[in-house]
């Protein structure tokens, strides 16, 4: 048994010097045995496994479980060892043995497992899991000592651009980074997590006062500024952050990081590069927002949501062309929301699909029937929101809702922001090849509020495009609204592509339009958005806006 057991096994005197070993323990510390028998171990072992040894020579029972480092050999493993009392005939103690296992193997795949349970695989720091664990035990420390900590949400503004101009290898890299730069911002007692594919969560104990606090918030800002590397290209980058205090602002682990998040949320609005702490209004405001996404879902099961339409005319023959389909929220109690109070919320929370589908379809119906009872023929547009955009099957999409509705695919124009198209070229470039791939044409909507150059809309290849009412309202008499309206026609033109003016309410705008050659035209001059059931009334008896001497 000695011999054949699958341990480590050895003998000592009373002066610890080894006595007998068996074959196993001299592989397990890579020495051979006639170098280990007559090996004195009081001065070469471990201080804490020759403690052990000696209170095993007065009758005690030790082990010990932990790293050891082998002498004899300069090896580091991970031990496991028990030391019983070795017995003379007489029944006095003559020494000791001592069965070694050697866990090295075991305690590396126990790391292994704790560092996948418990750390990020891109940058290594500590992940959501471990850091909610820290955070709890440092409220618990906090709550003894009442002294105030912190936990900042940290976001990566225009994460997106970053990936879409460098690619995803370049922003994994620049995320690593971006945290080595971040850890070297907070103290070593803090804690500095990722928490999402580009967010951070940092726990701040043992302040003083929330100044220490807005301190390390600005070297967290200041640090995330880089210049950063990208291959060739040198880059700047910001991140917004949101402060949450303990005792104040809350007293449990969850509630902390929550506003923390809606502190981040609110500094995201004001920013970039914005560090925002917690106030209870902000509390109020997410508990608004959580009933509004509550009733946005139920209006959708409950078909609240109907469709209204807005006549865009041809200038130059006076002829109504076209109507946009525009979203309204028929609330039972509040009446028609406004679509700026629920739109963004729809993208936020991911219903803007589901939005978008029912007023696609809905047009689709209603536009077809109406054009098959009068026999004329009417543009339809139709927006798309800028998450659909990276939808990968959009155009299946689109096609599946004419094919069921037996609508003419040349009679339908999809609307894509021109922030949504700058922000994701080279997915929106995709998405319009696919979609007038099925013969739609494809308009890019809110020109001017971009900062796009027209030889990236050449590149998007987009069939028309719509001057933003901000550049509308103050015409004719605003100089520098009336340039770039100008330029923006003749430009535009010059690329073959169509210009329609959003926001026309005077006739004097009208007028100046005209003049400039600008093709098409929406607005309350014409039409405000108007339900299904007044759009073939007004159809009926539509005339041209008097007194501009126009046809």
């Amino acid at each position: 048994m000695f011999e054949q057991a699958p341990v480590g096994v050895f003998l000592f005197d009373r002066d610890l010097v080894i006595t007998e070993c068996n074959e196993h323990l001299t592989e397990m510390v890579g020495s051979p045995r006639e170098r280990l028998i007559g090996l004195a171990l009081a001065k070469t072992l471990d201080t804490r496994l020759r403690r052990g040894m000696r209170a095993v020579l007065d009758g005690s029972h030790e082990s010990y479980v932990g790293p050891y480092h082998a002498p004899v050999s300069d090896r580091d493993v991970w031990i496991s060892a028990r030391a019983a009392p070795l017995l003379g005939d007489d029944g006095s103690i003559e020494g000791g043995m001592v069965v070694i296992a050697d866990l090295t193997d075991h305690k590396k795949a126990m790391d292994l497992v704790e560092k996948l349970a418990f750390y990020d695989a891109l940058t290594n720091l500590p992940n959501h899991t471990l850091f909610h664990d820290r955070l709890r035990q440092a409220i618990a420390i906090a709550q003894r000592s009442q002294r105030p900590l912190a936990v900042a949400a940290l976001n990566v503004d225009r994460f997106q651009r970053i990936t879409d101009s460098f690619g995803h290898q370049m922003a994994d890299r620049f995320l690593q980074q971006l945290a080595e730069a971040l850890a070297h911002a907070v103290h070593d007692r803090d804690t500095l997590s990722r928490s999402g594919p580009n967010d951070f969560l940092v726990l701040l104990p043992e302040l003083r006062d929330s100044r220490d606090a807005a301190r390390v918030g600005q070297r967290l800002l200041t640090a995330a500024r880089g210049p950063w590397q990208a291959g060739e290209h040198t880059f700047r980058a910001s991140v917004s952050i949101g402060m949450a205090l303990f005792p104040g602002d809350g007293a449990e682990a969850d509630e902390l990081v929550q506003r923390a998040e809606w502190a981040l949320r609110r500094a995201k609005e004001a920013g970039p590069g914005i560090c925002q702490f917690f106030d209870q209004s902000m509390s109020a405001h997410a508990k608004e927002r959580l009933a509004l996404e509550t009733q946005l879902h139920r209006a959708l099961d409950e078909g609240q949501f109907v469709v209204y339409y807005q006549p865009q005319v041809d200038l130059r023959s006076s002829e109504i062309v076209g109507a946009e389909a525009l979203v309204r929220w028929a609330h039972p109690e509040r009446g028609l929301v406004p679509p700026l109070e629920f739109i963004p919320l729809a993208e936020e929370t991911g219903l803007i699909a589901a939005l978008d589908h029912l007023v696609l379809e809905a047009a689709c119906a209603h536009i077809g029937a109406s054009m098959a009872a009068s026999h004329r023929s009417l543009r339809l547009a139709v927006n798309l929101s800028a998450r659909e955009l990276g939808s990968p099957d959009v155009a299946k999409g689109v096609a599946q809702v004419l094919r069921d509705r037996g609508f003419p695919p040349e009679l339908l124009e999809i609307e894509i922001t021109e922030t949504a198209a700058m922000a994701h070229r080279d997915i929106a470039s995709t998405a319009v090849a696919a979609l007038k791939s099925l013969g739609v044409t494809v308009a890019l909507d809110d020109f001017g509020t971009g900062f796009s150059s027209l030889s990236h809309l050449h590149g998007l290849a987009v069939q028309r495009l719509k001057i933003d009412r901000a550049f509308i309202k103050d015409l004719p008499g605003n100089a520098d609204s009336a340039a770039i309206a100008s330029a923006v026609i003749s430009l535009a033109h010059s690329f073959g592509i169509g210009v329609l003016a959003e926001g026309i309410e005077t006739r004097e705008q009208l007028e100046f339009l005209l003049e400039q050659g600008c093709d098409e035209g929406q607005g309350y001059l014409f039409g405000r958005p108007m339900p299904a059931e007044e759009w073939e009334t007004f159809l009926a008896h539509w005339s041209w806006p008097a007194g501009n001497g126009h046809a």
